[in-house]
């Protein structure tokens, strides 16, 4: 009586399987996206309208000082 029972479940677990990872990395981009963009708001300048990194601005060293 087990061989007459159809396999539909086995045949989409698979795909079930890839669909929930590709939805779990969508959520996490979100979620990281959202993250980074209200981390970043108290770098953005809104005179200028560009962001204000520190560790991004690159300051030389060795050049003479300008007074």
């Amino acid at each position: 009586m087990a061989k007459n029972i159809p396999r539909t479940y086995r045949n989409k677990r698979p795909l079930k399987i890839i669909l929930t990872a590709l939805l779990s990395l969508v959520i996490v981009f979100v979620v990281l996206t959202v993250v980074l963009f209200f981390g970043l708001m108290k770098y953005y300048d809104k005179t200028s309208g560009q962001l204000d990194i520190p560790w991004l601005t690159q300051e030389t060293a060795g050049s003479p000082d300008p007074s």
